[in-house]
């Protein structure tokens, strides 16, 4: 044995505490410094505080085992020591990752890409693996624990309790963020109007202008019509928010069904209470109301009926949740064959996969071109380079599997999977489920061979489909992980396993979740802008027709004619080419009011697209501004275009809040620029 090794396993053979408690702690020290420099480059702490967090943090742990584990505290407290002098070694995880980093190719420069997400990312590994590691050697065996009547009662009882303060939370923060003007156009403007629409009895053929399309030829969605009966009873945005909370956190039950048969009551309740904090479901909830959010429980559901052997009921929760999308259908596909190789039920699976398959045929073929007015598949522009129909995508996939390739294993679509998997016990957990892991693969599929980039994706609405065969792997791999472990003897194997998987997903979570990342709450409240901004939106009549910026436009959106500005007077992101113009004579096409915040620009589009939109808009004398007020500049069609225009001028020379950087007398056409002239403000510039 080499000296270094030879040291550590005397000083691991040592009877004495001391020793233990100065390598344990020196490995902690240099994690905290590593986690000082990486993760909080520019906060004001000491090294020296952060060090003694995770020293205090680590002793508490420590105790609090050594408690658990045996009446002789002091005893178990030198076990446990013992076992952090080893268990603690990953905590260097974070150092090595960015010392790697930093001397790699790959940084500092591509490094300050990511930020600190590897090193968050790997020190959550760490703190994942540590903690799995120190439950297998627990002294006492949990996984022996009595399940009896009472045990299960109050499982039951701590799933429904998570399940009902994810609901609450993410209903409220949802709520919030909509009501701070943080909702967007793209898309609860969109389904707004179309579940306005379709209560109000409008039917498929309804137009809607926010996206400039019948949304049935956008998306195959016919389960809106569901959702708009609730539409006629709660006619707001609001209503799908919660709703779509309650939905997303009722999957955590499936999730609970699943596991607790393969790996115990307690542990099922982990991996349940891991789903809750899976990053891209927390995205997925708070980006705005997508009806795919709704096939996330449902798949599930379909899952676990399909693993109970109760057939009937997993077909049709699978052909609810395939009204959700057109491509949901797949999803048949893919439980056919777990019914066919699994449970060597061939013909039933085969069945089921032809049902799917058929489906899809006729979303794809008959469907979708009907309400689409250029005929065919809208999306089928995203994987381009495999040709132009979904026929033609198919085909040249086969044909051509390096251009797959090609796509499969870019860094940002490898990035992408990485950061699906990671919450899924490190990815260990995942990859062990991986049999089951590959009946997601068709959903998959469509995801990374996108042509476009698709790392953001994880941001966004897309994986609804992906997470319950996720979960569904990582329940497998789970049950896997824990036979594995006792092949070694150790107690605690199956609660082990689970608190992987539920580490990995709050350290996942913490590293890149929603809230870590591109919201804070504090965006969310209220203030004096927010109620102003409100208080201009109540003066637009019901029935009048408006175009309105990204943020605004979902609380406008219940009307037959609402745009999202600068439609309709340039057409951008509206229809099924955003560089086509508007049709329409302009006269039939002019909304009554526009509404625009001068003092921020949504993700929608750069500042300088929304920079040039108010520039042409400036010039469009068929509207005069009607009122001014903390940034938010409203107009209405037919009033005087002279008098708003020295206003306007006015602010954009005078105010320091507006975003939009403009001097009207640069941008406005010789006509309009006459208007000036008798402008106070125009004056006084002339006289400087």
């Amino acid at each position: 044995m080499t000296p270094p090794f030879s040291a550590l396993g005397s000083i691991v053979k040592s009877g004495h505490t001391l020793p233990h408690l100065a390598l344990a702690a020196a490995i902690v020290l240099a994690a905290a410094f590593s986690a000082r420099s990486s993760l909080f480059p520019s906060a004001n702490a000491n090294i020296a505080v952060v060090a003694f967090a995770f020293f205090a943090l680590w002793m508490f742990y420590s105790a609090a085992v050594a408690k658990l584990a045996s009446g002789d505290f002091f005893a178990s407290f030198q076990k446990a020591l013992v076992l952090d002098s080893l268990s603690y070694v990953p905590m260097l995880l974070p150092l090595l990752v960015k010392l790697a980093l930093t001397a790699s190719s790959f940084g500092p420069e591509k490094y300050a890409q990511f930020g600190n997400l590897p090193v968050a990312v790997a020190f959550g590994a760490a703190v994942a693996a540590n903690t799995a590691v120190k439950v297998v050697f627990f002294p006492k065996n949990f996984d022996l624990k009595p399940e009896g009547p009472l045990f299960t009662r109050r499982i039951r009882i701590a799933v429904a309790a998570a399940i009902l303060i994810y609901a609450l939370f993410f209903s409220v923060v949802s709520v919030m963020k909509h009501s701070s003007f943080n909702s967007t156009a793209f898309d609860l403007a969109i389904f707004g109007q179309t579940m306005w629409g379709y209560s109000h009895g409008y039917g498929p053929g309804f137009f809607n202008t926010v996206r400039g399309l019948v949304l049935l030829g956008d998306h195959m969605q016919p389960i809106l019509f569901a959702y708009s009966l609730l539409y006629k009873f709660l006619p707001m945005p609001e209503s799908l928010l919660v709703l779509q909370s309650l939905a997303l956190a009722l999957g955590a039950l499936p999730i609970y069904l699943l596991a607790r048969k393969r790996i115990g009551p307690a542990a099922a309740a982990m991996l349940a209470a891991s789903y809750l904090f899976y990053p891209s479901l927390q995205y997925i909830n708070l980006f705005d109301f997508h009806p795919e959010a709704f096939a996330t429980p449902l798949f599930l559901f379909a899952l676990y009926f399909a693993d109970a052997r109760k057939y009937w009921a997993a077909a049709l929760t699978l052909a609810i949740a395939g009204l959700s999308k057109e491509h949901f259908p797949l999803a048949f596909v893919s439980v056919g064959a777990y019914i066919s190789f699994w449970q060597k039920k061939k013909v039933l699976g085969a069945a089921f996969a032809a049902a799917g398959l058929a489906w899809l045929l006729v979303n794809f073929k008959v469907l979708l071109p009907q309400f689409y007015s250029g005929g065919g598949y809208l999306y089928a522009s995203w994987f381009s380079y495999l040709g132009s129909s979904v026929p033609e995508i198919a085909k040249n996939a086969f044909l051509h599997p390096q251009l797959v390739l090609w796509h499969l294993f870019s860094p940002d679509k490898l990035i992408y999977v990485a950061l699906l998997l990671f919450p899924l016990g490190l990815a260990v957990v995942a990859l062990l489920g991986l049999p089951e892991l590959l009946i997601a693969a068709p959903f998959l599929a469509i995801n990374v061979l996108r042509g476009s980039d698709v790392t953001a994706a994880i941001l966004y609405h897309r994986n609804a489909e992906l997470i319950p065969f996720l979960y569904f792997a990582a329940i497998a791999g789970a049950q896997r992980l824990s036979s594995l472990l006792s092949l070694l003897k150790l107690s605690n194997k199956k609660i082990a396993a689970a608190s992987l998987v539920l580490v990995a997903a709050v350290a996942a979570s913490a590293a890149y979740g929603p809230f870590a990342t591109i919201y804070d709450l504090k965006d969310f409240t209220w203030n004096e802008h927010i109620k102003t901004g409100r208080s201009l939106l109540s003066e637009i009549p019901q029935s009048a027709s408006v175009s309105a910026d990204p943020y605004l436009l979902p609380h406008l959106s219940h009307r037959k004619e609402a745009f999202m500005f600068p439609n309709p007077f340039i057409t951008f992101m509206y229809g099924p080419s955003s560089q086509q113009q508007l049709q329409q004579p302009a006269a039939e096409i002019l909304p009554d009011y526009v509404i625009l915040d001068l003092s921020r620009v949504s993700p929608t589009y750069p500042l300088g697209n929304y920079t040039t939109f108010v520039a042409d808009f400036v010039n469009n004398g068929n509207y005069g501004l009607v009122k001014l007020e903390d940034s938010y500049a409203l107009f209405k069609k037919g009033s005087s275009y002279a008098d708003g225009l020295c206003v306007l001028n006015g602010y954009f020379t005078t105010s320091a809040a507006t975003v939009v950087k403009i001097a009207p007398m640069n941008i406005l056409n010789e006509g309009n620029k006459r208007h000036l002239k008798g402008c106070e403000a125009f004056q006084e510039q002339e006289l400087k």
